[in-house]
């Protein structure tokens, strides 16, 4: 009866068809019930096809239960459908477990939700791997969550990819972000423009970040608006950046106030003070124009400035002094029970910390220089960042009231990683002869070995080489040439 129903479906006889299937439904077919079902809705007929379906569902037909479960969720029939879903998902049927997740997550049961999230996301469903890794992430389990995630987007869930991508971006996991936002965007998630661009600005790259921010300003999205107009700015185009952050404080971006007034600061005053020294930028682009701060940068090497406006929180102009200070302040950092957020810290000095603070650092030289009237404090060191390492120098040029600091930073790449410390073991070695003890101590960051690899491999050489260029190019303006001079314990 069903082949004698389909032929007149194909023929465009739906009335042969539902009679043929009526028949065979009433028969206790199973398949003419769904197909009868579906005939019923296509023509209109809602109460006839909720009746077949109630039948279906009456027989334990895991498949009807779950489909009654989605008419009356449509209907608004929640408390019903929840009851069906449950019966449905306790007969093994993986999707009326995500459904009856998802509305036991709305209903704010989120034991349950959970419980019928795992349930189907060990069965195998990618949208409840998905959402199981998000209600654990919501709960503080990030381990979890990731895990959970990385399971779902082996399966090729786009929304998993969305929300792994999100917390590799806060996680400063930029590469591996953009890479998931990408593959989630092709499969066709929206709403990643923003995302994009975010984590493209991290990166530098700000020509592919302003077109992903301005493709979702163009689309509405007030958050896009304001990233293209953070762009600008941190291109030196205030002209550009301006209008824009006034277009998205008239839309409601909680933060487009604030960033009008760090532009207005900028423009009357700590453009002024910045500009007040100058010094080599080595060609590189300009990646980051804030309030009191400038980056440039080029590949994976840049350049900040920074002005603080407050006397410098150094005791004498004294290298073993400012080392010691530096030690005690690395040491106090990488504490265990160290809390950012429970420092006393002055406002000027706060917002220039970084979002996350380095580990493992080691201080591998600090000496002492002037210019003109300004005392000069440089310090090196080789610190763990966001799981890369990296070599940074900063050169403080330091008045009584104020200071400057112009800080390199390079990451080493991972084909570099160690080149230098084995190449020093190396030699080493080699030039121990067989009666000598072997050496215990060294020191491969030593100046002398620079060289010891060629400088294209050797971070801490191209840093050195880049921060003699730079200190030898610092010059005053008049502003900063007319300031009090940092005088504090200079013997």
């Amino acid at each position: 009866m069903r082949n004698l129903a389909s032929h007149s479906e194909r023929d465009g006889d739906l009335d042969g068809a539902e009679l043929w299937l009526r028949r065979a439904a009433d028969a206790g077919d199973i398949k003419s019930m769904r197909e009868l079902g579906n005939l019923l809705q296509l023509r209109g007929d809602v109460d006839g096809a909720m009746a077949l379906l109630r039948k279906r569902a009456d027989t334990e037909d895991a498949g009807a239960m779950f489909s009654l479960g989605v008419s009356l969720q449509k209907q608004g029939e929640i408390e019903e459908a929840v009851t069906w879903y449950r019966r449905s998902a306790e007969a093994g049927y993986t999707r009326a477990m995500h459904n009856l997740a998802g509305l036991l997550l709305e209903a704010g049961d989120f034991g349950g939700a959970e419980e019928w999230f795992r349930r189907a996301a060990e069965a195998g469903d990618a949208r409840s791997m998905a959402q199981l890794g998000r209600l654990v992430a919501d709960g503080g389990d990030l381990a979890a969550a990731e895990a959970w995630y990385r399971r779902a987007v082996e399966n090729g869930n786009a929304h998993a990819m969305a929300l792994l991508g999100h917390m590799l971006h806060i996680q400063g996991d930029y590469d591996e972000a953009e890479s998931l936002y990408r593959r989630a965007a092709e499969r066709g998630f929206i709403g990643l423009e923003t995302n994009l661009g975010q984590v493209l600005q991290k990166k530098g790259d700000l020509e592919a970040a302003e077109a992903w921010f301005r493709r979702a300003s163009e689309a509405g999205d007030n958050t896009g608006t304001f990233g293209l107009a953070s762009v600008y700015q941190n291109r030196g185009d205030l002209d550009r950046a301006r209008p824009l952050y006034e277009q998205a404080k008239e839309a409601g971006h909680p933060k487009a106030a604030e960033a009008l007034d760090v532009l207005r600061r900028k423009v009357e005053h700590t453009d002024r003070l910045l500009e007040a020294i100058t010094f080599d930028i080595f060609g590189w682009e300009m990646t980051v124009n804030d309030d009191g701060c400038r980056t440039w940068a080029s590949g994976k090497a840049s350049l900040t400035e920074r002005f603080v406006d407050m006397p410098p929180d150094l005791l004498s102009w004294n290298a073993n002094d400012v080392r010691h200070e530096l030690v005690a302040l690395q040491g106090l950092v990488e504490s265990p029970t160290f809390r950012i957020e429970d420092e006393d810290i002055p406002d000027q000095m706060r917002r220039h910390i970084p979002a996350h603070l380095p580990k493992m650092s080691a201080l591998l030289e600090v000496s002492l220089f002037e210019v003109g009237p300004a005392k000069g404090v440089l310090t090196a060191s080789r610190m763990l960042s966001e799981g890369h390492v990296h070599f940074a120098t900063n050169l403080m040029v330091l008045f009584a009231e104020c200071f400057w600091v112009l800080g390199l930073d390079i990451e080493e790449g991972e084909d570099d990683l160690g080149e230098r410390e084995a190449a020093v073991a190396r030699t080493v070695l080699d030039a121990m002869t067989s009666t000598e003890p072997p050496v215990g101590d060294f020191d491969p960051y030593d100046r002398r070995w620079d060289g010891v690899v060629p400088l294209e491999n050797d971070p801490l050489t191209q840093i050195r080489v880049l921060a003699k260029q730079l200190r030898g190019s610092i010059e005053l303006g008049e502003l900063a040439a007319g300031l009090a001079p940092f005088t504090r314990g200079e013997y």
